[in-house]
């Protein structure tokens, strides 16, 4: 890491437009190769904030910055993929065994992953819900050693870990295998230290020299919590030299092989522990499949939850007579208008020279006008109330059913077991209020009221061609079976296609959360490129299902206008073979609903009938969620234990063992103790121990395998 412009240069946020609101200013600092440069300072001076920069994430306004090589940065909070732990560590690169296996060994992972099921194989889960705090701080290590960088960027790595590990992690990782790199890590023994204050570099200069020089640095020595690992840092040396006969440095090809020699029988004994394990690599997933409903329809189970959601079955047949009023009094408009055509004449007979003639006067001059017109009047003004009325309460179902659903799903969720989230991605979840809601909130409505007022207007219209011409339904039996056909083709494959697009949606949503998260490390390792490779992968995935579901509309729509095209020319032909035997009014009207209603509105009916049920698969997928999460305990406190509340408790427990999946190993095996009350026990212990599992458990976290947790006599398991 090199400064080369004569200019500092001053690193702000992306959003700060001042200088006095930078991050880092008047930066000067020269790294040299293979150097071990320790960053210190209180809290908000910089440190994250320059480590940051040297990656790239926040940019300089003013001088330059230049990195020689790629450059590793390990982040305060270790991020973690929802993979294995061999994924996690190896990051998209090619294995390599001597490596992989340094590693992990100079991470002290050996021990963790001997007591996982299935080693390295062993899916950890999003943001690694299922290993403690030390061991992702190890496997964000470990992943960063593996990649073999030039320099390393080490951000308050040993924070999560107890002092013993952190010094022999130190020591065998950042000292050994780490000693031909250039590594500027957050206060620990280094060859320099850099102290900051305010954004800007401080003093630099080793322990001692600083200790003379600098009355800040000496001063934050004595107060700052790490004041212990700073006195040390002069003894660096005698230390590394105290240690150097007990452990074989690897950066040699010579010290290489005898590392994998002394290491040799751990290494085959473990290798073949995971290569058994690759074959049953299933019995380490923790996250579970999302469900999938197969090539099966819509069950009317989940039609009945959305029909009792929108305050129940009364007012959806409240809403269907709507529905009805208003297709009747359309239908009734036009056929009216047509009977006023043909009997709105008045008859006038004269008697000239002895011939009788009939003469008709025009509708206007009628004397059944008023009436016809009075009739056709109230026949629109039904229209209009019914259609307003039945507006009215459609969306108050919709936003009702909506609403239900959304807090029904909200509440399951919220009461679900810590199992739940640690088994379900945030992204399944996300995609569940987002899209799936979106569906239900938006599209759903409006393709149900579409199919609803088509349906009904078919029905309606297809009725009064027959009534014109009862020979129509002869042919309607041969269109009907055609009809049926294509809705048993089409149907199931249109919503397998929907719940395809549906479920691919969610690993997207992962895989963007996830990057988002770990951009940091993602750019410093080199992997952008994979990233974005597999965002597109996921991205085509879900929009080649939704392509497909679009494109299978479009086909059932050619195939609907072939049948409506039929069904326009059995009328037209109806009408030229019984010519003379109907009023041409009548066959007017028959013409009118065959080309205006079945051109249109026939195939819009089908259509939306067929992407209401796919929709529906949102609405199967919520009150999936609904029903099927396993929920905490109501909350609601034990009359009894509450009235018997001791005042001071004490804690025991007994032969208490939990695991965090019916597959996964013991977290906590038998364990016995008793607290005492007021007395304040500390825990202790190496990483992934158990410590936390204790914690978890005291909140009722996760149910216990067997045993029992008493506090104050009441048993609270």
């Amino acid at each position: 890491l090199e400064e080369t412009n004569e200019r500092s240069p001053v690193v702000a946020n992306e959003q700060s437009s001042s200088d006095s609101a930078a991050a880092l200013k008047n930066i000067t600092l020269d790294v040299r190769r293979k150097e071990l440069l320790g960053i210190c300072g209180p809290v908000g001076s910089g440190k994250t904030a320059l480590l940051t920069a040297i990656v790239g994430h926040l940019a300089p306004k003013d001088g330059s910055l230049n990195v020689s090589g790629q450059a590793a940065f390990i982040t305060q909070t270790p991020w973690i993929l929802n993979q294995t732990v061999q994924s996690n560590i190896l990051f998209g690169l090619p294995m390599n065994t001597s490596r992989y296996y340094k590693a992990i060994t100079v991470c002290e992972l050996t021990k963790d992953l001997e007591t996982m099921k299935t080693g390295d194989q062993t899916e950890i889960g999003e943001r690694g819900v299922t290993i403690s705090g030390g061991q992702k701080a190890r496997i964000s290590l470990a992943r960063a050693l593996f990649a073999n960088c030039r320099v390393y960027l080490l951000d308050d790595i040993f924070a999560s870990l107890d002092r013993q590990v952190a010094d022999r992690i130190f020591k065998h990782a950042v000292k050994e295998m780490l000693a031909n790199k250039t590594v500027l890590l957050r206060l620990s023994k280094c060859d320099r230290v850099c102290y900051m204050e305010g954004g800007k570099i401080k003093a630099i200069g080793t322990h001692d020299e600083l200790l003379e020089k600098c009355e800040s640095y000496a001063l934050y020595c004595e107060q700052s919590i790490y004041s212990d690992e700073i006195k040390s840092i002069s003894e660096t040396t005698e230390e590394q030299r105290a240690f150097g006969d007990d452990f074989v440095k690897i950066d040699s090809p010579d010290t290489a092989d005898k590392f994998a020699k002394a290491d040799a029988k751990m290494s085959d004994e473990f290798h073949a522990h995971t290569s058994m394990v690759n074959l049953t690599k299933p019995d380490g997933q923790l996250v579970m499949d999302e469900e999938n409903f197969g090539l099966s329809t819509v069950s009317w189970a989940v039609y009945k939850q959305y029909i009792d959601a929108a305050d129940g079955r009364w007012i959806w047949v409240v809403l269907l007579l709507a529905f009805v009023g208003n297709v009747v009094a359309s239908i009734f408009s036009t056929a009216w208008l047509s009977q006023w055509l043909k009997y709105g004449h008045s008859q006038q007979i004269l008697n000239i020279s002895g011939e009788i003639h009939v003469e008709l006067s025009s509708i206007a001059e009628s004397e059944y006008t008023s009436y016809y017109a009075t009739v056709y009047g109230f026949s629109v003004i039904i229209l209009f109330v019914t259609g307003l009325l039945k507006a009215l309460i459609f969306v108050h179902v919709s936003l009702n059913a909506a609403s239900q659903l959304h807090n029904r799903m909200f509440d399951s969720v919220i009461r679900g077991t810590v199992r739940f989230f640690d088994t379900t991605p945030s992204g399944r979840i996300l995609n569940r209020f987002s899209k799936d809601m979106d569906e239900i909130d938006v599209k759903l409505p409006f393709t149900a009221e579409v199919f609803l007022q088509n349906s009904l207007t078919c029905m309606g219209y297809l009725f009064m061609i027959a009534w014109v011409f009862p020979s129509f339904l002869l042919p309607c039996i041969f269109l009907l079976c055609i009809f049926t056909i294509f809705v048993l083709c089409f149907r199931a494959g249109i919503t397998s296609l929907k719940r395809f697009e549906n479920i691919s949606r969610s690993p997207l949503f992962d895989h963007i959360s996830a990057s988002m998260e770990g951009i940091e490390t993602i750019h410093s390792l080199g992997q952008t490129d994979d990233f974005i490779e597999t965002l597109k992968n996921k991205l085509d995935l879900n929009s080649g299902a939704m392509f497909m579901y679009q494109s299978a509309m479009r086909w059932l729509a050619v195939w609907l206008d072939l049948l409506v095209v039929a069904i326009t020319f059995i009328v037209a032909l109806l009408i030229v073979l019984l010519t003379g035997s109907i009023a041409p009014t009548d066959a007017g009207m028959a013409l009118v609903f065959a080309l205006q209603a079945m051109s249109g509105i026939f195939q819009f009916a089908v259509r939306t009938q067929t992407e209401l049920e796919a929709k529906m698969t949102c609405v199967e997928r919520i009150t999936y969620y609904s029903n099927h999460i396993d929920s905490e305990d109501d909350g609601k406190s034990d009359s009894s234990a509450s009235n018997s509340c001791p005042v001071e408790g004490s804690i025991v427990f007994r032969e208490v063992t939990i695991r965090y999946g019916p597959d996964l190993p013991l977290a906590l095996d038998g364990v016995s103790f008793r607290i005492e009350p007021k007395e304040k026990i500390g825990i202790i212990g190496r990483t992934g121990s158990g410590k936390t599992s204790l914690c978890n458990v005291l909140y009722r976290l996760y149910p216990l395998t067997s045993g029992s947790i008493e506090i104050g006599g009441i048993n609270t398991a």
